[in-house]
């Protein structure tokens, strides 16, 4: 991997990578990510990950006493592979 990844993006390639291996011990096709909206940060790793942002689920999340949309972002592993 190269140096100039953050610790975020390293450690999750590390757990894509397995989950999607044959070592894994679940069949594994699909993993979800669901990013409260506004979440650079977050977004910004799913992306460069090659996750796909498939949709906002509506006022889906209650935190600090009020509902917040989240978008949902995809990764099949074909599209890992």
């Amino acid at each position: 991997m190269p140096s100039s990844m953050g610790y975020a993006t390293e450690a999750l390639t590390e757990v894509i990578d397995f989950l999607f291996s044959q070592n894994s011990m679940h069949r594994v096709n699909r993993i979800e990510a669901y990013v409260m909206q506004g979440n650079l940060a977050s977004e910004t790793i799913l992306n460069k990950l090659g996750f796909t942002m498939e949709g906002i689920l509506r006022e889906h999340s209650y935190w600090k006493g009020e509902y917040h949309d989240l978008s949902l972002y995809a990764l099949l592993k074909k599209d890992w592979l």
